[in-house]
């Protein structure tokens, strides 16, 4: 290979690299409260313990490009039955609490693990949800927490009432979040705000951040940055050319 086409080459890969990021995830606390997993009367997270985060906290990807999210079973404390879900465009991932029709606290092991992948679009809400059958003392309520319309718990909201998800966090050893969790509290059981019905640990994206107030619409579209030395590159290979053709 000649040396222009080399240089070529390597321009493209340049301009190609500089284009590929992985995207991340940001938390939206503006009308979120801190606390923990285990804030209310010092109920027991019977699956992750006392960790810190926020009550009403919303989920958006960023403006990097697609990535791919592994949502994970962690474990359940709930006697009925939920389902969390995680949707693109096109395609779903459910994960139930009860694998294997399991009852009471079921924390997750190598016969009932349960995880799943899929590509999600930046600049835009998480598509996911929990859909909770709840039957207690005799009575049935269905309750839908979707991300975006996350409450808080009725301790923080007396008008709230209803189930909701706390979101926290997992760190790598450079302190960045490497992992969120989701407890839901189905708004059962007298409220007892533990955030253990069903826990869920999304990974997979490349940073984590938290924003506080209300998210500006997605921004547009904007030109790749070509790197300055790719600029200085291109303008050699100009020069070069200029005195090939004087010759």
């Amino acid at each position: 290979m000649n040396p222009f086409a080399k240089m070529a080459a390597v321009s493209a890969c340049l301009l190609v690299c500089s284009s590929i990021t992985n995207a991340g995830i940001i938390v939206d606390i503006g009308n979120a409260i801190e606390g923990t997993s285990q804030d209310f009367k010092s109920s027991k997270n019977h699956i992750i313990g006392k960790k810190d985060g926020y009550f009403g906290a919303n989920l958006f990807t960023d403006s990097a490009e697609i990535t791919t999210l592994t949502a994970e079973f962690l474990g359940s404390q709930a006697k009925w039955d939920i389902w969390f879900t995680l949707s693109n465009s096109n395609d779903s991932l459910t994960i139930i609490n009860h694998p294997g029709k399991a009852s009471g606290v079921v924390k997750a092991n190598n016969s009932n693990r349960q995880q799943g992948s899929l590509t999600v679009g930046a600049d835009q809400l998480l598509n996911l949800s929990f859909f909770i059958d709840d039957k207690w003392k005799g009575k049935s309520y269905d309750w839908v927490v979707k991300n975006g319309e996350n409450g808080l718990p009725s301790s923080q909201d007396p008008q709230a009432g209803g189930a909701y998800f706390w979101t926290g966090f997992e760190y790598n050893q450079a302190g960045d979040i490497s992992a969120i969790l989701l407890g839901l509290d189905d708004g059962g059981a007298a409220y007892d705000e533990d955030n253990d019905d069903l826990v869920i640990r999304l990974s997979g994206f490349g940073t984590a951040s938290l924003v506080s107030g209300n998210l500006p619409d997605p921004p547009a579209s904007t030109p790749v940055p070509v790197p300055a030395a790719l600029w200085m590159m291109l303008s050699g290979m100009g020069l070069l050319g200029a005195i090939k053709r004087r010759r």
